[in-house]
């Protein structure tokens, strides 16, 4: 089963991942079950492969993408609980919807910071903000007490509208946590994946983000 058909079926296949053991006891989707944290993994579990992979293209890493910055649509956010805000526009934002009880959001969080860190030294920049979809704030805050390497993150403030706004930016309201989101500069979403990301998106990622 791929990707792609994951974000299709939404909660029917994310139900059968979950019983063919590739997905934690938790699931993969923005239904958390019984909401059981997920431990941090302190290093990128994609980092060895029994076999290389072949790169993905833009086209296979983005699940919505507009054909044009004209075409693609303004950045609209649900409110963020106590007051939190995302980066203002001018530069490129990578946002990662994620949640404490969802194992595919905490495994691949060193893979991102690891790749925000790399890619700039490189000259791509471009702001890594952290969403969280979690009941409340006490629930994260603990959780980053017990992990200091987890990043910063801001909440949305009802997490019930997570359904809503995935529908909104063209992923379907049942699509699968953790969701990624590319707004451009202009504040235009320009491609949108649900998911989580490996090594070989590394060049879809440097594409959506401008670079060569």
């Amino acid at each position: 089963m791929d990707r792609l058909h994951v974000v299709r079926v939404g909660r029917a296949a994310a139900a059968v991942m979950v019983a063919a053991g590739l997905c934690g006891a938790s699931g993969c989707g923005h239904e958390p079950g019984d909401k059981k944290e997920a431990p941090l993994v302190g290093e990128r579990v994609d980092a060895v492969q029994a076999r290389a992979e072949k790169p993905v293209t833009t086209a296979e890493f983005c699940d919505v993408a507009a054909p044009s910055a004209d075409a693609a649509p303004r950045l609209a956010m649900p409110a963020l609980a106590s007051g939190g805000k995302l980066p203002g526009k001018g530069t490129w934002r990578w946002i990662n919807v994620w949640a404490t009880w969802c194992k595919p959001c905490i495994e691949e969080m060193p893979h991102l910071a690891e790749w925000h860190k790399d890619l700039a030294a490189k000259g791509v920049h471009y702001d890594l903000v952290f969403v969280s979809v979690d009941d409340s704030d006490d629930v994260v805050t603990k959780y980053r007490e017990r992990h200091p390497d987890a990043p910063e993150s801001v909440r949305l403030a009802d997490p019930d509208s997570l359904p809503k706004w995935l529908g909104a930016i063209g992923l379907g309201e049942a699509a699968p946590i953790p969701v990624h989101v590319f707004v451009d500069p202009d504040d235009r979403v320009r491609c949108v994946r649900a998911g989580g990301v490996k090594e070989k998106d590394l060049p879809a990622v440097r594409s959506v983000l401008g670079a060569s």
